[in-house]
């Protein structure tokens, strides 16, 4: 697996061509968006292709450019998960509720970011006052729906990073069908 991992150069609207061929009625309302939240995504191609090391690569860069940085997981996790007591570093190492957003420095939170409602309340409760930015991740399931994933990020996310493993055929494949898009 490739781990020199360049985070500037994530997909810029990787569906812009396939949201055309969307119809009106396929189509979800519009979301609010904070103002000055910056939203990122990664998504894995299948499991063990480096969702995690990307996440935390790209948490810490966040965090040197002094944001106040949250990790959104599609999948639920326990506090005393590996992934955030050990892999993460200070502060985004704590699980916190979607409620305790506002009085931390960051944090995990589980938050099914493929349902409207949850990534509404999400924004409603982010304040404008702080540099924020948000990592939505998969966590800790199988690739699945990649493609669905995606698109639904790519609605208010800007940058979607997709994390290869380039010694799988099942990884590399579904990431050049996403690149051709």
């Amino acid at each position: 697996m490739n781990t020199s991992t360049n985070l500037r150069k994530g997909l810029s609207n990787p569906f812009s061509s396939l949201r055309k061929l969307t119809t009106e009625k396929q189509r979800k309302k519009p979301l609010v968006l904070p103002c000055k939240i910056s939203l990122y995504g990664i998504v894995r191609t299948k499991g063990a292709s480096g969702e995690k090391h990307l996440v935390k690569k790209l948490v810490n860069e966040l965090i040197s450019a002094n944001k106040k940085v949250f990790i959104c997981l599609e999948n639920f996790i326990e506090s005393n998960d590996y992934y955030v007591k050990h892999y993460l570093d200070t502060p985004v190492n704590q699980l916190i509720s979607i409620n305790e957003l506002m009085g931390v420095e960051g944090g995990v939170i589980n938050l099914n970011w493929r349902n409207d409602e949850m990534i509404e309340n999400l924004f409603s409760i982010i304040d404008d006052s702080y540099d924020i930015a948000v990592v939505f991740a998969c966590g800790t399931s199988s690739a699945g729906p990649m493609f669905d994933r995606v698109k639904q990020l790519s609605r208010f996310c800007e940058k979607i990073y997709v994390s290869v493993n380039g010694e799988v055929d099942n990884s590399t494949e579904p990431a050049q069908r996403l690149a051709k898009y």
